[in-house]
């Protein structure tokens, strides 16, 4: 499959090179076979090491199946590391709620129980365990209060307020032809940790009956290894846009740090953030204190 897609990048690549003026070609095919030079064995020497004759053999036993084997290790070795965490999170999901109800083993969320104390004292495993299960069997119908669609907002040359107005007025119901020529319907899926982690929080529910499973979703979803299916916008997609696509990877980590902790920046003042700057050198100092 890599050798059929590498062959059929060279071909659109020689095509588009033929339209230019560079002379470059790429090679389409692995080389031919050339005679190998047997290598001279000692006396009473019996092993016969079996010469690659072929670029595609060489290149499946040299390159492809190397790559193949650093990557299951590097996966085995992860999965290993965490697999009673991965084995909690699969508890969450609520395409294993049916399982989990006929069977939740004895030692499941204990991993990830140990993680939730430290923000609430009160998510001890047994707690944890009783508030999946209750949440669990009544997943059916409080699932049945997600909205079906939800607007997916194309936010590409749009500005942020732009795609806040469209946010708010999805959330007071209008009807879609209020939001613009550009928004489309998504599906809800109904059947991920994002829209349980909705329900949660639609309800109140995280303030008395699950609070300690809240805690757990929201926890679950700020991990990597999870996959948020209702995801309705990025940030990113609106910070990395057409105007700031030459933005440098330390500048556009300092602008998403911005965007997420927005909350944080706002309650910055004007007077500290000059004195910062301006304590980072004398120059500085010079320009913005005097």
């Amino acid at each position: 499959m890599i050798i059929d897609a590498a062959k059929k990048f060279a071909v659109w690549a020689n095509s588009k090179l033929d339209t230019t003026s560079c002379k470059v070609l790429l090679e389409e095919d692995f080389p031919s076979p050339r005679r190998i030079q047997r290598k001279k064995r000692m006396a009473g020497e019996l092993a016969v090491d079996e010469p690659i004759l072929l670029a595609s053999d060489q290149f499946r036993v040299e390159v492809y199946n190397v790559t193949l084997d650093k990557i299951i290790n590097s996966l085995h070795s992860r999965f290993t590391t965490h697999g009673q965490l991965f084995a909690d999170l699969a508890c969450l999901d609520p395409q294993n709620f049916e399982d989990i109800l006929l069977d939740l083993p004895s030692s499941a969320l204990e991993r990830l129980s140990s993680l939730v104390i430290k923000f609430d004292s009160n998510a001890t495993k047994e707690k944890l365990r009783s508030e999946l299960l209750d949440f669990a069997s009544k997943w059916q119908r409080l699932k049945m209060s997600l909205d079906e669609e939800y607007i997916d907002v194309n936010n590409e040359g749009q500005d942020e307020d732009t795609i806040h107005s469209h946010l708010i007025s999805e959330t007071e119901e209008q009807p879609y032809s209020n939001v613009g020529d550009k928004s489309g319907k998504c599906k809800t899926c109904k059947s991920c940790i994002a829209c349980c982690y909705n329900v949660l929080l639609r309800y109140n529910f995280y303030s008395l009956t699950y609070s300690s499973l809240f805690n757990a979703y929201k926890l679950t979803l700020t991990l990597s290894s999870s996959q948020v299916a209702c995801e309705r916008f990025s940030k990113l997609k609106y910070i990395l846009n057409r105007l700031r696509n030459s933005l440098s990877q330390t500048h556009l980590e300092a602008f998403m740090l911005m965007s997420v902790e927005k909350e944080a920046l706002i309650g910055l003042s004007n007077e500290t953030i000059i004195d910062v700057l301006a304590s980072k050198s004398s120059l500085l100092q010079e320009m913005l204190l005097t």
